[in-house]
């Protein structure tokens, strides 16, 4: 529809009523003109935060191997490839993992002393990227 409309008033610059295709082929160019100069804008506000690296790095893992479920000892292997370290490392993975689960991108199974055993993701989640 917007392509429509572009058409027309590319058509209107040209002072002319019928809608010809260099006016649809302008009316494209302008469309894409658009989405590439917000591009480098969506990219400024994807969050390089540790929270998100950790979270794309379980995501990645649980894709390739085909896997919903995260174990712990998964998620810290994979804290260190994406540099999560230091200190706050085991607050960071506790982090991630709970921001997570209140968003419903997955659910945390805990052992008997409350600690983080695993994520899960639904499985049509995993299976569908």
């Amino acid at each position: 529809m917007s392509i429509l409309r572009l058409s027309q008033a590319v058509a209107k610059l040209r002072f002319d009523n019928i809608v010809g295709r260099s006016d649809i082929d302008a009316a494209i160019a302008l469309m894409r003109s658009s989405q590439a100069s917000i591009e480098p804008e969506l990219q400024k506000r994807t969050r390089e935060d540790p929270v998100s690296r950790l979270y794309l790095a379980i995501k990645d893992w649980a894709v390739k191997m085909h896997n919903p479920q995260v174990p712990y000892d998964t998620i810290d292997e994979l804290a260190t490839r994406v540099d999560v370290l230091g200190d706050h490392r085991r607050d960071i993975i506790k982090a991630t993992c709970e921001e997570y689960e209140q968003i419903a991108v997955w659910t945390i199974t805990r052992d008997r002393q409350g600690n983080i055993a695993s994520v899960n993701f639904a499985e049509e989640d995993i299976n569908m990227v």
